[in-house]
């Protein structure tokens, strides 16, 4: 996001929140500038949380990799006085604990656990000789000479149709490493703890709205408009 759109999307969330922040918790999902990192900077979670602050909001964050000085040491950076941001901003090392009883969530950080979309993935690997292919979930399994598939580059090799084949019937080890494995957040939890009416705010566009709306959730996603949701407004 650039500065425009981080501060049209903070407008944004006031609007749908009844054009006034002051007092409303909201939780902030991602600090880090990507995921899988924990550097932050030219994050947009920084400018974000400064303006939600200056709203008179109480924020929540959570990232699984930026350290909780390094939030602070970002905050200050951009204007912030330390202790008044300690009176409305807390950093928590668990999703859950940070969207309790929240207004909404906003999800800065494309992170792989925030996502409730279905993926799917199968691996390559770069070299077949009596390899043990990274398959699903942190196990390894030998490939057989089905396996062999070169591509038109000649360098790397495809087994995911005889990696299924292969694995189908075994009931011990296998290793597999892909991102089915990651640990997702359980909206349907994260929903039961908010408060009333809930809002989601998709800053990385990574969440399936319908999948959220059905739990009663109202979302937003940068770039997209605004949703209607009567589902939403039964839940109230």
């Amino acid at each position: 996001m650039n500065e425009y759109q981080k501060n049209r999307f903070t407008q944004r969330i006031i609007s749908c929140m009844s054009n006034s922040l002051n007092g409303k918790k909201i939780a902030v999902l991602g600090f880090a500038f990507k995921k899988n990192t924990n550097d932050t900077r030219e994050s947009p979670a920084i400018r974000l949380v400064s303006n939600l602050v200056a709203e008179g909001a109480q924020i929540t964050i959570y990232d699984p990799k930026v350290r909780e000085e390094q939030v602070w040491g970002d905050l200050v950076n951009d204007g912030g006085n330390l202790a008044n941001l300690k009176r409305q901003v807390e950093v928590y090392h668990s999703a859950y604990t940070a969207c309790l009883a929240a207004d909404a969530v906003v999800v800065v950080t494309e992170w792989d656990e925030f996502s409730n979309k279905t993926h799917h993935r199968m691996p390559v690997v770069e070299d077949v000789s009596n390899a043990l292919v990274s398959t699903r979930c942190g196990q390894l399994f030998q490939p057989d000479s089905r396996m062999l598939s070169t591509n038109n580059a000649g360098t790397k090799k495809d087994y995911s149709g005889a990696i299924n084949s292969s694995l189908a019937g075994i009931t011990g080890p296998r290793n597999v490493v892909d991102e089915e494995c990651i640990p997702r957040l359980d909206w349907a939890r994260i929903a039961e703890g908010m408060r009333r009416p809930m809002f989601v705010f998709d800053g990385r566009n990574i969440l399936d709205a319908p999948k959220l709306e059905t739990l009663g959730f109202r979302v937003e996603a940068v770039g997209k408009p605004s949703r209607a949701n009567p589902v939403a407004e039964n839940h109230k």
